[in-house]
């Protein structure tokens, strides 16, 4: 009998910023401030839906999780394209104006965010009317009057005023 074993892997493995988001654990343990960040936005998630996560369902929990996940890429992204800018270097060496790569991968991030982040209905409050000052000042005379105290003896009157 004969084994069969894998294909033989050549080379270095790959050490992409790819290779590291699949380490997160190591990634973020190099990177406190965005560890901060990311716990701080699913903890605002989840105080937005319900006050804990024992509240949320199955999905909801599932879908901040995810949220997570493409915020972090989102940033990761953002950063390489700030510390190495928009242009691809290797087109402006041949003299071709073209944009990084990764901002369609960016692109797409963002819309998935968002899309998620409807999902869970995150963001979504209804508008307030703007009252005009006519209403504004019918509003506020029916607040007043049901504010003010009333007494026994006007409740009696007012009965003795209906039967007649």
């Amino acid at each position: 009998m004969t084994e069969t074993k894998g294909p033989r892997r050549i080379g270095r493995p790959p050490k992409s910023g790819a290779y590291s988001l699949t380490y997160q654990d190591e990634f973020l343990g190099n990177h406190p401030e965005l560890r901060g960040y990311l716990l701080s936005m699913r903890e605002g998630w989840i105080l937005c839906l319900g006050p804990t996560e024992a509240d949320l369902s199955a999905q909801q929990v599932c879908l901040i999780d995810r949220a997570t996940n493409i915020l972090q890429r989102i940033r990761v992204i953002e950063g390489y394209l700030d510390k190495y800018g928009l242009l691809n270097r290797a087109a402006l060496e041949r003299k071709s104006l073209e944009a990084e790569p990764i901002l369609s991968v960016y692109s797409t991030l963002n819309n998935s965010l968002l899309k998620i982040l409807a999902l869970l209905g995150i963001g979504k409050k209804g508008k307030e009317r703007i009252l005009g000052l006519d209403e504004y000042i019918v509003q506020k005379d029916r607040e007043r009057a049901a504010d003010t105290p009333v007494e026994v003896g006007e409740l009696e009157d007012d009965k003795t005023k209906e039967e007649t």
